[in-house]
């Protein structure tokens, strides 16, 4: 599963990726290894329809529901449990949101003892929107859980399950509380592995202590 992401762009590249008009520009701080509980800078639809950069926290806290995966957690959802769960079916139709991402960590294969993890980013190094959806919490701070499907290519070589990745063209009916939600389940699928490029990369990236550029270096 996806738990460990990059966040190396500035605020002003965010906000004119996806078109988020905020005066003044919200400072937003750079991570090499984000990691649950931490706070994301999200993209969602707020007043007046006008897309809104926000901060919320990485995980929805639920107690004791059996998708909570890391920490009490859930930090990451399937396609396959939105259909499933009555609660994540409420989100998915009015709170969906995208999470800019420059790169996210995969792996190590599980066939493979000793295996390296593996960064994985847009193969133009872009921003990429990972497909979200966030839930209010009752102390004020607004929390997030990503939603993954399955691995193209590249990624099923060293895991089962990637972030889905929103094409650009797609972002808009996304955002949109009002799309069909069956039309918007449809966008979630795996990026093409010929647009991505993945290379591997040391373990440190396992200690939350650890973070900066060195994170994403090339191992042999």
């Amino acid at each position: 599963m996806c738990n460990r992401m990059v966040r190396s762009s500035e605020s002003a590249a965010i906000c004119a990726r996806f078109s988020v008009r905020t005066r003044p520009l919200p400072a937003i701080s750079t991570s090499w290894n984000v990691r649950p509980r931490d706070a994301l800078p999200v993209i969602r639809q707020g007043e007046n329809r006008r897309r809104e950069l926000a901060f919320l926290k990485w995980g929805l806290e639920l107690d004791h529901h059996a998708l909570s995966t890391v920490d009490g957690v859930i930090v990451a959802v399937t396609a396959l449990e939105l259909r499933r769960a009555a609660l994540l079916q409420d989100l998915f139709s009015t709170n969906r949101c995208i999470v800019p991402a420059d790169a996210f960590y995969a792996g190590p294969p599980q066939h493979a003892r000793g295996g390296h993890h593996w960064a994985f980013a847009l193969d133009d190094s872009g921003i990429m929107g990972v497909a979200a959806m966030w839930l209010p919490h009752a102390d004020g701070t607004d929390r997030c859980a990503i939603i993954t499907t399955g691995p193209n290519e590249s990624l099923a070589l060293v895991d089962e399950r990637m972030p889905a990745i929103l094409y650009r063209e797609d972002e808009r009916a996304w955002l949109t509380p009002s799309s069909n939600p069956y039309a918007a389940y449809n966008l979630i699928m795996p990026y093409p592995a010929e647009m991505m490029r993945g290379w591997p990369v040391a373990k440190a990236r396992e200690s939350s202590l650890l973070d900066g550029p060195e994170l994403l270096r090339r191992v042999a």
